[in-house]
């Protein structure tokens, strides 16, 4: 049987986009966290496992050797963060077994299986084959083209097998992504060059304002709000989150019912959900 698995991890609180304070106090919860949990997944995570046959692929993107905390924590990029192109790489299956087997112990990754057909099987290898062969994997973050190769966050890494395959059910996209405007004043430097080597070196910060650093955000006194989409110098993000996944998949095994059009299963403290698109 043909399946695509998208495994959802979360951070250690979660990551509250309701305003930019919030969001940047998340964010430092999370890192102060990691030192005392281990949990080095500061905005969750999300991975991928496609088994077709004797085809079989485990990775995920990543940013490469800890880009990202120092972008947000020594760059003071503030919120710029999320426009910035870190170097990025393809985690190893190793890896990500290891991690997945330990966190299904405390119920710290959830899971959504796939039954998929061959047609959608070749989709996906097509796919993963022309993201490699475009130097996809070089580039981490939001702002690019995953589906055109040029690079891609966890999340929207994940997702696009799905959308490759011509198989994505667009309410479940919906329930997993987000978007906002992001108000000019917290958009520090930030870098949207594209990487096209493993080895390169980081881009100096040329593009965004002023410093932004997190700790005088989060201190901030006052509400702080999004922008509005007409507001001068503000930046568009759309975004699917793996916490927002994570949860979503426990509301969806509570919901389930022996009508439901899905099953689900449990590893350990993993809930994994299975559903049948091999007619899609």
């Amino acid at each position: 049987m043909n399946t695509f698995t998208l495994y959802a991890f979360k951070s250690s609180v979660g990551i509250n986009w309701d305003s930019p304070k919030a969001l940047a106090a998340s964010v430092v919860k999370n890192e102060a966290l990691s030192y005392i949990n281990g949990n080095k997944r500061l905005l969750g995570h999300v991975s991928i496992n496609i088994k077709c046959g004797e085809r079989n692929l485990i990775t995920a993107m990543t940013s490469r050797g800890g880009e990202t905390k120092r972008v947000v924590l020594n760059e003071h990029a503030g919120l710029g963060v999320l426009f910035h192109i870190f170097p990025g790489e393809l985690e190893s299956e190793e890896k990500l077994n290891n991690e997945i087997a330990k966190k299904r112990k405390n119920g710290q990754v959830h899971s959504v299986t796939y039954m998929i057909s061959d047609q959608a099987c070749d989709l996906m290898f097509n796919h993963y084959d022309n993201f490699v062969d475009k130097l996809g994997m070089h580039n981490y973050g939001f702002p690019v083209d995953t589906l055109a190769g040029e690079g891609a966050g966890c999340s929207a890494f994940g997702v696009s097998f799905l959308q490759a395959a011509k198989i994505a059910d667009q309410k479940q996209l919906e329930s997993w992504s987000g978007s906002v405007w992001v108000p000019k004043k917290y958009i520090g430097p930030y870098s949207s060059k594209k990487y096209i080597e493993a080895d390169q070196e980081p881009y100096d910060h040329l593009e965004g304002g002023d410093d932004v650093k997190l700790i005088p955000l989060v201190l901030k006194p006052g509400k702080t709000k999004w922008a509005t989409p007409n507001e001068e110098g503000a930046k568009f993000l759309s975004f699917y989150d793996p916490d927002t996944m994570y949860k979503w998949i426990e509301q969806m095994d509570k919901k389930w019912s022996t009508s439901s059009d899905y099953q689900k299963r449990s590893f350990n403290k993993s809930i994994d959900l299975v559903f049948d698109y091999r007619n899609r």
